[in-house]
């Protein structure tokens, strides 16, 4: 008798959580070269046809929220004081020059407040 080889075997298959764990490591490899992809062509694009302007990334984080805008409204709704027209308020309460200057003093926080509307 002649011993027919079985054209349907095949080598052992290998275990199912091994065939998971490569599974699920291509998939993640699959989304970080997408992602990688994804983030290159969006950044070509931005800086070959969109001007993107940079420098308002440098805005105070007032402005960069909109804090003016609540500002104003409080303003409006009588939460500030309204002794003084808004801009007034607004140009004698920015405080940017004093912080710097008073830096590195101990009293910086009383320094910052000094002459400020509404505060002795």
């Amino acid at each position: 008798m002649s011993r027919s080889k079985n054209l349907n075997s095949s080598p052992p298959a290998k275990s199912r959580v091994i065939q998971v764990c490569l599974f699920l490591g291509r998939l993640f490899l699959l989304g970080v070269v997408t992602l990688v992809l994804l983030i290159g062509v969006a950044w070509a694009f931005g800086a070959l046809w969109f001007d993107f302007p940079f420098s308002a990334l440098r805005r105070p984080l007032a402005a960069a929220f909109g804090l003016g805008a609540l500002a104003a409204l409080a303003f409006e709704l009588g939460a500030i004081d309204p002794s003084l027209p808004f801009a007034e308020l607004r140009r004698l309460s920015y405080i940017d020059y004093r912080a710097r200057d008073a830096d590195d003093d101990p009293t910086f926080s009383s320094l910052i407040r000094k002459g400020l509307p509404g505060i002795p």
